[in-house]
């Protein structure tokens, strides 16, 4: 019970930036075939920043209200199950730091290999 009421508070928090990357490749996608690098390079920034605000807000939420948002889906009577569900919310940002350190280093050594690609097309 408190592992599927946290991973829905996870994946509510997580969708948005997933489906703006979905957008993203799709606008990437229409402009290049259009021939219009120069939207792509100045979109790519602005796309970045307002990906990066985004997960820092979020997580912070997450963070700092885990047990109100626990809540939303067990009741507040319900001490151990919402103890363990803020532990595992906790977990994804602050802790076990060897295999949650993955997933953002995985995403910056995309970004630079798709930066450096951008780069030497001239895109």
């Amino acid at each position: 019970m408190p592992g599927s009421a946290a991973v829905k508070i996870d994946t509510f928090a997580y969708l948005p930036v997933q489906d703006f990357g979905n957008a993203y490749s799709t606008f990437i996608a229409q402009n290049y075939g259009a021939g219009k690098k120069d939207r792509i390079r100045k979109r790519t920034k602005e796309s970045f920043l307002l990906s990066f605000i985004f997960c820092i807000i979020i997580s912070a939420i997450v963070c700092i209200f885990a047990a109100p948002l626990m809540t939303i889906f067990v009741s507040a009577k319900e001490t151990a199950v919402i103890t363990c569900g803020v532990q595992y919310l906790l977990s994804n940002y602050i802790g076990e730091i060897g295999i949650w350190m993955a997933i953002p280093i995985g995403w910056v050594l995309a970004d630079a290999v798709g930066l450096i690609h951008m780069k030497f097309h001239k895109i």
